[in-house]
C-alpha cells in the first residue's frame, strides 16, 4: 500500500512512526492521532464505530507521554 486515506505519503507517516519492541523484532507504529485521522477519514462504519474507544485512550496516552 502506498497511500492511505487521510494520512501524508508515506516518508513522512514513518517519520512520526514510534519504534516498539515485541518478542526481540522492532515494530514502527503510527502515533494513536494519526490512526485516528485515518480511520476518521475511511468513513467506512466500522472504523467510525471505534473512534469512540480509540479517542478515548488519547488523554492516557499523553499522561504517560
Amino acid at each position: 500500500m502506498l497511500t492511505a486515506r487521510g494520512l501524508d505519503p508515506f516518508a513522512a507517516e514513518h517519520e512520526r512512526s514510534v519504534v516498539h519492541r515485541a518478542d526481540g523484532v522492532e515494530l514502527r507504529v503510527l502515533p494513536p492521532d494519526r490512526i485516528i485521522a485515518a480511520r476518521r477519514a475511511t468513513n467506512r462504519p466500522k472504523d467510525l464505530a471505534q473512534l469512540p474507544a480509540l479517542e478515548a485512550a488519547l488523554p492516557a496516552k499523553r499522561e504517560r507521554g
